[in-house]
């Protein structure tokens, strides 16, 4: 659930290219960091800048969810939107500028940009649905604080956000969107440069991704032999990765260069099996990317692929290693390469982390 809160050829240029990347397990030695909200049930660290603050969410014993802000010193802080629930972080820039989304009993979504001195500003951006499970999800900002994310409208139909401040948003559609309920666009990162990636889901209900640029042209893009391609985050050199499924429901991770080349990667411990694979989660300014991978017992191990398209896989101490759904789950790289992201432990409980090599 929590990747969705952050927790798809037309105009493609360039030439595709499908390479296979390799993995090792870690064998230098990097620090670890566990990362409980006191008296959390379980913790999720979501995201990291390039200062080391960390935003992440929690559950709490009420199962209230709420997000949170992590100092460099260890400090952390719950943020809550005003008579939310469910509160969720999408991203946190240097600044300290933290975006996010909330909801109340009525389940009607509604987004927020937090200040660093803690100050809650709530974002509704035009045409977002007021009914349960509808409204305003930011999912990315920039240095400049200019937002990025989706609504989903009073049909159930989504539509990508651009926010030039919390209260100035404009709506847009990738121009193959479908308009059906559960179709339309979705965008999930904004870089320096103001270029947006994520997916749209076509009248066919098959899922694409997309890349906006500044002055607002679309370029929508496959993965090769993809069933269905969904991109995560891009940097500030226009890079993005994701993933993709093939046609027998499997995952694969890719990145797509500024050129428009398409290179598939997958983790040499990810299974093969109906939704097993390779999933890239963030990419940092040079070109390393965070991610994780299910293997053949659907347990997850994370990993950080360099530039160059070598794979190191690593498994937070603590994570579990029994079959189902334990183990190691990498959500973001800063350009340090510091990793954040949560581990299950043998009891299925998860806890966050951050690794620094």
């Amino acid at each position: 659930m929590v990747q969705h809160f952050r927790s798809a050829i037309g105009a493609m240029c360039g030439i595709l290219q499908l390479v296979s990347g390799g993995a090792s397990a870690e064998t230098t030695r990097s620090s670890y960091a566990t990362i409980d909200v006191p008296g959390a049930v379980v913790t999720f660290a979501q995201n990291i800048n390039n200062g080391g603050e960390i935003a992440g969410i929690f559950e709490s014993t009420d199962n209230d969810l709420h997000a949170f802000v992590r100092s460099t010193d260890g400090m952390i802080v719950p943020v809550d939107g005003p008579n939310a629930v469910v509160t969720f972080p999408g991203d946190i820039n240097n600044k300290g500028v933290m975006v996010g989304g909330y909801s109340g009993a009525n389940q009607v979504m509604h987004g927020y940009l937090r200040t660093a001195d803690g100050k809650l500003t709530t974002i509704d951006a035009p045409g977002a649905g007021t009914g349960g499970d509808q409204g305003t999800n930011p999912a990315s900002l920039t240095q400049k604080a200019v937002i990025a994310g989706y609504e989903i409208d009073k049909n159930n139909v989504n539509h990508g956000i651009i926010c030039r401040n919390s209260r100035h948003c404009a709506v847009f559609d990738a121009p193959d969107a479908g308009t059906g309920s559960g179709q339309g666009t979705v965008a999930f990162s904004i870089n320096d440069s103001d270029e947006i990636t994520g997916y749209y889901i076509d009248s066919g209900n098959v899922q694409h991704g997309f890349l906006r640029t500044a002055n607002g042209d679309f370029v929508e893009f496959d993965a090769p032999t993809a069933a269905s391609t969904e991109p995560f985050r891009l940097n500030n050199s226009g890079a993005i990765t994701g993933f993709w499924f093939d046609s027998a429901t499997v995952e694969h991770g890719f990145v797509r260069s500024p050129d428009g080349t398409i290179a598939s990667f997958d983790d040499n411990k990810a299974g093969s099996g109906y939704g097993q694979g390779t999933q890239g989660s963030a990419i940092n300014g040079s070109g390393e990317i965070a991610g994780f991978a299910l293997d053949s017992k659907s347990i997850f191990h994370g990993f950080v692929r360099s530039r160059s398209g070598a794979i190191k896989t690593f498994e937070a101490p603590g994570a579990g290693k029994t079959p189902y759904y334990q183990g190691t789950q990498a959500s973001d790289v800063n350009d340090k390469g510091i990793v954040v992201g949560w581990y299950y432990d043998d009891n299925g409980y998860a806890h966050g982390f951050v690794r620094t090599p």
